[in-house]
């Protein structure tokens, strides 16, 4: 099951890191928490906003997208409407990347940029 509220937390920790980057393992010990933390990094992965730094897959960088979609969210003017919004159309069936575009979208258009 995919966790829009975990995706976004995920993302706002690899931006506190100063390389923008998560460790997230694969062990055969892992518990269910970290299985559903490298299983969301992984979906994030796979929508742009994230990328594996190595070819062993422990370690993953936010990109750029992520960085534009984290904010938008984070915005102090729009950023409660913007999260608000993307968790909205993301849980009636807007597919995560375009839930993502459509509030950096919103944003910009209402920063006027």
């Amino acid at each position: 099951m995919r966790k829009p509220e975990l995706m976004l937390e995920l993302l706002e920790e690899m931006s506190r890191d100063d390389l923008g980057r998560l460790t997230v393992p694969m062990t055969y010990d892992m518990t269910d928490e970290a299985r559903e933390h490298r299983h969301h990094v992984e979906l994030l992965v796979d929508t742009g906003h994230a990328e594996w730094t190595g070819s062993e897959q422990h370690i993953a960088r936010i990109t750029n997208a992520g960085y534009d979609f984290l904010n938008a969210t984070n915005n102090p003017t729009t950023g409660q409407m913007a999260t608000s919004k993307f968790i909205e159309l993301f849980n009636s069936g807007v597919p995560y990347a375009r839930a993502a575009q459509a509030v950096v979208d919103i944003v910009t258009k209402a920063m006027g940029s």
